[in-house]
């Protein structure tokens, strides 16, 4: 039951929940702080999004991904975040439980006292499970779950080695879930986080669930534990994380495959048994630049029986897409992909390639970017100041078999 899960957070030894950040991003804090640091005479880089009850959200994002576990990359992230957020080009601020061994959670409660709570919007990850976040008295996090969660190892959860000496456990399981939800609100200090992700979800459920019946119930359960949440003001939106070629953007036919209908579905029948008056699945996080395009290429999701590209599928059921790697790591730096357009022919091909991705999302999502420094953040704030291309000026610049679908 969820009064099962809820008492389990008494075993985490963190912070006092009834001490958080109270409030979230709404409608009108969003604009008016991004209003405020925008002069009449600049490009406004935001949107205000009917999907999620008006949010004004900036076209970039900031994600804490990179990085050493250091007090000198703690503080480099902290000038670097307060830098972005003051620019009033960003507004939108991603992490995860899994990132920089929850010390990237721990610098985002620093900066956000220095910011109005309802003016930003902070997303995180859950579905693995650190070792950093067990309480202390545990000696690692399969202990954990299986004496103190009641899980089964290899059935609910796995474990597996992500560098040397370093494990973490995959997991969907609602107990999983909520223990880490608490954990992450815990060190962010904040009463209800605006964005949780299922970390690479439907990737993570595969390994771990194997049989796509099992794959099924585990996104089900998640998914109502979700709409839990949200009712006791936890959370307000989720969404699923996707990498390449896994997930919403695999191949049609593939057994990673999945619908983004069919998940909404599922949402659908989980808030009504919550007594929401709308799901929350609102944001899908893809991995998408000038290579990684398949979301805007390939007509692989299905919505009232036709088959379209999941940018459409998006837009279709009021998703909010979330792209990420909007650079392509595998051009080299100094050739440009399009001679014919004078902008871009300017551009080092990594910066060329930033501005073909950013121009093909152009104001249907919002694309998170990674930096760690501030150096990396001035010039990445320069590139999100360039003005967008022209769908056609886009697709000028790209292979015949990878022009983007607009729509």
């Amino acid at each position: 039951s969820m009064d099962y899960y809820v008492s389990i957070f008494v075993l985490a030894n963190v912070a006092c929940i009834s001490s958080l950040l109270p409030g979230h991003a709404t409608k009108e804090g969003t604009k008016r702080y991004l209003d405020s640091l925008q002069t009449a005479n600049k490009t406004h880089y935001y949107k205000s999004w009917s999907a999620v009850d008006g949010l004004s959200l900036t076209r970039f994002g900031t994600g804490t991904y990179m990085g050493d576990t250091t007090d000198a990359i703690d503080n480099s992230y902290l000038l670097s975040l307060g830098l972005a957020l003051k620019s009033g080009v960003i507004n939108v601020v991603d992490t995860s439980i899994s990132y920089r061994e929850t010390r990237s959670l721990a610098v985002i409660a620093k900066v956000m006292h220095h910011f109005p709570r309802d003016a930003i919007v902070i997303s995180s990850k859950l579905g693995k499970i650190p070792e950093e976040c067990i309480p202390a008295d545990e000696s690692n996090a399969m202990r954990f779950l299986t004496k103190s969660l009641g899980l089964v190892a290899n059935q609910d959860f796995k474990r597996i080695k992500y560098k040397k000496n370093k494990y973490l456990c995959q997991s969907l399981h609602p107990a999983a879930l909520n223990y880490t939800l608490h954990f992450s609100r815990s060190k962010l200090n904040l009463e209800t986080i605006d964005v949780i992700y299922l970390h690479s979800a439907l990737k993570l459920a595969h390994y771990v669930y194997e049989t796509r019946e099992r794959v099924i119930k585990a996104l089900e359960g998640a998914i109502d534990y979700l709409e839990y949440a949200r009712s006791q003001g936890w959370i307000r939106y989720y969404g699923l994380s996707s990498g390449d070629d896994e997930g919403l953007i695999a191949k049609l036919g593939t057994p990673q495959h999945m619908h983004l209908e069919d998940l909404v579905a599922m949402a659908e029948k989980a808030c009504q048994r919550h007594g929401q008056a709308r799901h929350g699945l609102r944001f899908a996080m893809i991995y998408f630049n000038t290579r990684m395009n398949r979301a805007s290429v390939e007509a692989s999701q299905r919505v009232k029986g036709k088959l379209v590209t999941l940018f459409e599928a998006m837009g279709q059921l009021d998703v909010v897409p979330v792209p990420i790697r909007l650079f392509d790591p595998t051009l080299k730096k100094r050739q440009s992909p399009c001679s014919s357009n004078a902008v871009v022919s300017n551009l080092n091909t990594f910066e060329a390639s930033f501005l073909l991705s950013a121009s093909a999302v152009a104001d249907r999502g919002i694309s998170v970017i990674g930096q760690e420094n501030v150096i990396h953040t001035q010039s990445n704030l320069q590139q999100m100041q360039l003005p967008l291309l022209p769908p056609e000026a886009v697709n000028e610049c790209m292979p015949a078999s990878s022009k983007f679908v607009f729509g």
